[in-house]
């Protein structure tokens, strides 16, 4: 088997530790995670730390009040030297900074990542967007 040759096992120790290490930092994040009226975090798969569902619901000052957005989070393995990847996956209204395919244009998890960053930080910026959305850079130009 591909896994049992020995020339592959220091490549799979270190993806065990590499691993081990992510799910360490994301059980720290969700501990302290908190659902707010605006911002909720489900785990589809309780089994799978690094799928995760963020519904953002922004509220009566926002254009998109009353209407809800979900996004699917998927944290790679390289995280947190990796951003996650994020995807609208409900879009029930326009957004200028959300594509029709699901793809979100959000700086904080793209070029401006750092190792210091996290998933709530993320789901702050997603909730930033429903307020000040980035008019001058829409991701779908028309």
């Amino acid at each position: 088997m591909f896994l049992e040759n020995p020339k592959f096992a220091p490549q799979l120790s270190r993806f065990r530790k590499q691993k081990a290490a992510l799910l360490i930092r994301l059980q720290n994040e969700f501990s302290s995670l908190e659902s707010t009226d605006q911002i909720s975090y489900h785990l589809p798969n309780p089994e799978d730390l690094r799928e995760i569902e963020i519904k953002i619901s922004p509220g009566e000052s926002s254009y998109w009040s009353g209407l809800e957005f979900v996004f699917s989070i998927e944290v790679p393995i390289e995280y947190p030297f990796v951003p996650p990847r994020i995807r609208c996956t409900q879009r029930p209204s326009a957004h200028p900074n959300f594509s029709e395919t699901g793809s979100v244009c959000l700086n904080v998890a793209r070029e401006d990542w750092t190792a210091a960053m996290d998933i709530e930080l993320i789901a702050q910026g997603l909730l930033t967007l429903m307020y000040l959305p980035g008019l001058s850079e829409p991701l779908d130009q028309v």
